[in-house]
């Protein structure tokens, strides 16, 4: 989810390196300003199967959506294996986030 303000900005990146490039450095920012957040809510998550089940309850309306426009933007792109299942995409994308 990008917000108003960062919209502005994703918006001069043209190609998907640039704009991958900006949303990692902008989310990476975040989450290093916030680490003792983000660190309490990872082991919130990973301990508590009722926080878990909120939070995954949380991302579902929007995650269809989500999965869409990372197919979109992979289809796109020649370097990319056409043949990656969904569950595999999410796995490639989120993992890098909890190690």
């Amino acid at each position: 989810m990008v917000l108003f303000n960062e919209e502005m900005k994703f918006k001069k990146y043209k190609d998907l390196p640039s704009r991958i490039n900006f949303l990692v450095q902008d989310r990476f920012a975040f989450a290093s300003a916030n680490i003792n957040l983000v660190k309490i809510i990872i082991q919130e998550v990973q301990t508590l199967s009722l926080i878990r089940k909120k939070l995954l309850l949380s991302f579902q309306p929007v995650l269809p959506e989500f999965i869409n426009i990372i197919q979109a933007v992979l289809k796109k792109d020649d370097r990319v294996n056409k043949e990656l299942r969904e569950d595999v995409i999410l796995r490639i994308i989120i993992a890098p986030i909890f190690t």
